[in-house]
């Protein structure tokens, strides 16, 4: 069995879409969990109600979490071994579930799994995303897998984090309680990620796209990346994982993260999209940022 656990907290209408997706599984062996943090749009609870589905299930917190507590709701409230943390305002794809199964059968020793990921827009139609774009050139390859674990792992990650968070399967087990970090609120997954392969764990990569990403106007990603703060946490937690791997001889590791090169294109990247929409002071504010980031390193 495999746990999908949504945290929930507002859009009924992609809540939805993200269960009908799952009901549309191909395999059988699941069960849905709507966490929901604090009811800021209610409705929920009849939602998953009127599917008279009993693999659905509801819980509400008591008091409010915050989306990284939620995160951690989630792994906590599973029965199951195998958990996934699917975005309220994602969808997977058919074959999801049956592709992570089959890979926890295949990969008995790895702590977590993840398949590809497809974007989409507000309305569910594929979109092209350039950043995304770059970092699935710095993929390795998935024929017929990638075992990601140790230096080489963290130094790939640090390049550019190209595993979509929510397409992540989580074996609780091998966890060992390790939880979601809410001293962050953008780059939490990198450091979650990051913090298991220097705790020696590995993570399998599979070459199926089973994952369907929605980026739309609302999407946290969006906000923090409108406001800077996805930035400035990037530039944060690289620092950090540079120093981490620098203090266990990880050198290749470390220089990766040190040099932020990822964080240094996005910035370029979307100062260009300010220059060309006329944009001019959020773009100056982004280039004081880029600035200084080349001075560090």
């Amino acid at each position: 069995m495999l746990t999908l656990a949504i945290p929930y907290y507002r859009r009924l209408d992609y809540l939805r879409l993200a269960i009908d997706s799952v009901r549309r599984q191909t395999s059988s062996r699941w069960q849905l969990i709507v966490s929901d943090d604090g009811c800021v749009e209610p409705g929920a609870e009849q939602l998953v109600a009127s599917y008279h589905d009993p693999r659905l299930l509801y819980a509400i917190s008591a008091n409010p979490l915050g989306m990284v507590g939620n995160w951690n709701r989630c792994l906590d409230l599973s029965q199951n071994d195998l958990v996934t943390i699917l975005h309220a305002d994602d969808e997977l794809s058919p074959h999801y579930v049956e592709t992570m199964q089959k890979a926890a059968e295949q990969h008995p020793d790895a702590a977590a799994f993840f398949c590809r990921a497809e974007v989409v827009n507000a309305q569910g139609k594929p979109v092209f995303s350039l950043p995304d774009s770059i970092k699935g050139l710095l993929r390795p390859s998935f024929k017929p897998y990638a075992t990601l674990q140790g230096e080489q792992a963290v130094r790939r990650l640090a390049r550019g984090n190209f595993i979509f968070c929510p397409a992540l399967c989580y074996r609780k087990s091998l966890l060992d309680g390790t939880r979601f970090d809410d001293t962050w609120q953008m780059v939490q997954d990198l450091e979650f990620t990051t913090r298991l392969l220097f705790q020696g764990k590995t993570l399998i990569g599979l070459p199926e796209t089973a994952y369907r990403y929605r980026r739309h106007g609302e999407n946290a990603s969006e906000t923090y990346t409108r406001s800077l703060l996805r930035f400035e946490e990037e530039i944060t937690l690289l620092k950090q994982i540079s120093e981490q791997a620098e203090s266990l001889g990880w050198k290749s590791a470390a220089r990766a993260a040190r040099q932020a090169n990822i964080v240094k294109l996005h910035l370029l990247y979307r100062i260009l999209l300010d220059t060309t929409s006329l944009r001019f002071q959020p773009a100056r504010t982004k280039l004081d940022l880029l600035q200084r980031l080349f001075m560090k390193s």
